[in-house]
């Protein structure tokens, strides 16, 4: 057989090594059991005595005779495979190996100390152990006095073999008794040790704990059990008692006390786990049940815990109710209204009675109320107001250390805080800070009224209170922001108006009438006119374009660059563009246009000459894309980070001259208008982008505008 099954009953014995045990513990009302399961493969010898390997007996024998006590070892051994006895022949020797013993057997007349002596002085080193007086002097004395010294047995040497039959029999007798003496103290003292402990785990849990067998007795219950239902009985004393007789006291606290008992009855019937189940209470309290089956070694038991959990429960009713409230501040359309919400909320979640929400005035000299519960007006004799510079210790200057090192604070009790020594109806004070606002005060007229969770509420509510008023003011700047961009583009459009009407009537009468003069007088003059006409009519159609670019974009859409820049090139110029790499933005495409066509033109204009432009002109399309930049003249569309760039391969731009290519009427030719690239500026402007110039990769002008916002690359979003 493989496995053998045993009890492990000496945990002194050293002679043999149990590797890879596999342990069960047990728990029972009759004792702690420990069974071990070991493999006869996976014993190691650690002694030269085999016999000991198997549980046997190791036997110290004391006899001032040598010869002896050798040959009782040889018949003792003989008697009995499990005894394995070492003889000695003075007592100081037994005296230095009793320890590694299982047994002593003694002989009562020995020249330094007798067998009582002996035995006295191994019990006083090794405490209690089997003894054996093996002894020829055989009288009636002798016995007595060993029996008074508490000897484990008594035996008289005899002339006959047998003798040692007898005395290996009491010796083993003697051993397996002390064997069993000591487990049963292991047990018992491993047993209490583990009671001790589960005692002490049961009655510090916070969950009420119910143990009943199946003949409804109580088995098991602690203290909070009692606690939760409020009974008038101390846990020691509902043991053994009825478990229905104890469930029908805890029905008196309970809100509805016939669903209460027929639960039970069904969940003691069905046997099955369940979990989660509330009970309220009549004082509102909520607890949850969980019921468990379960196993006793007398037979089944049902296990019931319950747990309060009513402060669960209602932080969570504070959190979902915190989340709707922070949803309401999220629309409220002004700080006021920010502030009244806030307010509420507190109010409601916490139970804060003197709330308010203070906010820094304008001058940054005054901490005042901008909002405030209804019943705040009742408890103090003025709103509060919190002067900067006020004296330490007044409620004003501890308003502004908060908010001045935007850390919140506590107080507790205010007729106690070191921090606060002005009088004030507030007992209980919760300071945080809204940052760069100002402060929102929670507070109650009740000392210790806020616990951790309420301070938590308190961080997250001013948390949402801010963002609520970085969102109002954000919205507030851009309102006003519109409304004046709109007015400016009302000014605009109105100096694109006076352009249209008031500058180009009197200059269409003023070419009329110039007709007119020509029929009739021929004069050198007349020409220049006309030239000067044209070039006023430029310059008005250039001015009015001006105005109307420099609008703000009210609305983008995804549009590609190389496509608006493509469509508009053919348009424009007889030139060839080199779209590089391409990019999808948000931009109005008119506008864009617009700025693209200005730019092109501004490249052809400036770029190349004649000669170049022929030669451009006279080379296919396919032949520019990869050729040498001297000999054609060709504007190229790429990206940059954040944007885009448009460069040709003409002249370029002196650097001193940069800083006023986009300024309105600045132009380097006598027919130029000085428009074309202040246009540009002006709806890159509009878009909110920013344009610089700088040099190209061929030395050419290019001009790049970044602050740009991409566009999604699916043609279809």
């Amino acid at each position: 057989m493989e496995f053998f099954v045993g009890s492990y009953l000496n945990p002194r014995e050293d002679y043999y090594l149990l590797s890879k045990c596999l342990c069960r513990w047990r728990f029972s009302t009759d004792g702690l059991e420990r069974h071990v399961m070991v493999s006869t493969k996976q014993i190691s010898p650690l002694s030269k005595n085999t016999k000991a390997m198997e549980g046997g007996i190791s036997v110290l024998h004391v006899d001032d005779e040598p010869e002896f006590g050798d040959l009782t070892a040889t018949f003792l051994e003989r008697s009995d495979d499990r005894l394995s006895v070492e003889p000695v022949s003075q007592p100081a020797d037994a005296l230095s190996r009793a320890g590694a013993a299982d047994c002593i057997v003694s002989d009562y007349d020995m020249p330094e100390m007798n067998g009582i002596e002996l035995l006295d002085a191994i019990r006083a080193e090794h405490g209690e152990m089997p003894f054996i007086l093996f002894t020829g002097k055989g009288n009636e004395e002798v016995a007595s006095e060993a029996i008074s010294a508490g000897v484990t047995d008594y035996l008289q040497k005899d002339r006959g073999v047998d003798q040692y039959t007898i005395l290996a029999n009491r010796i083993t007798n003697a051993v397996d008794q002390h064997r069993s003496r000591h487990q049963l103290e292991v047990r018992e003292r491993e047993l209490a040790e583990t009671n001790a402990v589960l005692r002490t785990i049961l009655e510090t849990l916070p969950e009420g704990v119910f143990v009943e067998d199946m003949d409804e007795r109580i088995v098991v219950v602690n203290e909070a059990f009692c606690s939760l239902f409020d009974l008038p009985v101390e846990a020691s004393d509902c043991v053994d008692r009825s478990s229905s007789e104890l469930f029908a006291e805890t029905a008196n606290v309970v809100a509805s006390p016939e669903t209460y008992r027929d639960d039970i009855e069904t969940l003691r019937a069905n046997r099955t786990r369940v979990e989660g189940d509330t009970i309220e209470l009549s004082d509102g309290h909520v607890i949850q049940r969980t019921f468990i089956p379960y196993e006793l070694p007398t037979g089944p038991a049902n296990l019931w815990i319950f747990q309060n959990v009513t402060d669960s429960q209602t932080q969570q009713q504070k959190l979902e109710t915190l989340q709707q409230r922070s949803q309401r501040l999220m629309y409220a359309p002004t700080k006021t209204r920010v502030a009244e919400i806030a307010t509420d909320a507190a109010d409601e979640i916490i139970g804060a009675p003197l709330t308010g929400i203070h906010f820094v005035d304008e001058s940054g000299e005054e901490i005042s109320l901008a909002a405030h519960v209804d019943t705040l007006p009742e408890a103090f004799d003025s709103l509060p107001r919190y002067p900067k510079g006020s004296p330490p210790g007044s409620r004003a200057a501890l308003a502004w250390e908060v908010f001045t090192k935007n850390e919140p604070a506590y107080i507790e009790d205010t007729e106690t805080s070191d921090r606060l020594t002005e009088a004030t109806p507030a007992r209980s004070v919760i300071i945080h800070p809204i940052d760069g606002y100002g402060l929102f005060i929670v507070s109650s007229d009740e000392p210790h009224a806020f616990d951790g969770t309420d301070t938590r509420l308190v961080e997250i509510l001013a948390t949402a209170t801010t963002t609520a008023l970085d969102r109002v003011e954000r919205e507030q700047h851009l309102k006003a922001s519109r409304q004046e961009l709109e007015r400016q583009n009302e000014r605009l459009e109105e100096f694109a108006s006076v352009i249209s009407h008031d500058l180009r009537n009197p200059l269409t009468l003023a070419k009329g009438h110039l007709e007119i003069v020509a029929d009739t007088v021929e004069h050198p003059s007349i020409e220049a006119i006309e030239s000067a006409h044209e070039r006023m009519v430029e310059i008005i159609d250039d001015t009015l374009s001006l105005a109307r670019e420099g609008r703000i974009v009210d609305e983008t859409e995804p549009v590609s660059v190389a496509s608006i820049a493509e469509s508009c090139w053919n348009e424009t110029t007889e030139s060839r563009l080199i779209v590089e790499s391409d990019v999808r933005i948000y931009a109005d495409p008119a506008r864009l246009q617009t700025m693209l066509e200005n730019l092109f033109r501004n490249s052809v204009e400036h770029g190349a000459d004649d000669e170049q432009l022929r030669q451009t002109a006279a080379q296919p399309a396919e032949s520019l894309r990869g050729a040498d930049s001297s000999d054609t003249l060709a504007v190229t569309i790429g990206t940059i980070e954040g944007g885009f760039y448009v460069a040709d391969n003409g002249p370029g731009i002196p650097s001193e001259k940069r800083d006023c290519v986009f300024e309105t009427g600045y132009t380097t030719t006598e027919s130029g208008t000085g428009f074309g690239l202040a246009i540009v500026s002006e709806i890159a402007n509009a878009h909110g982008w920013s344009v610089r110039v700088t040099d190209a990769a061929d030395g050419g002008a290019r001009f790049e505008f970044t602050g740009v916002e991409p566009a999604p690359t699916d043609l279809s979003t």
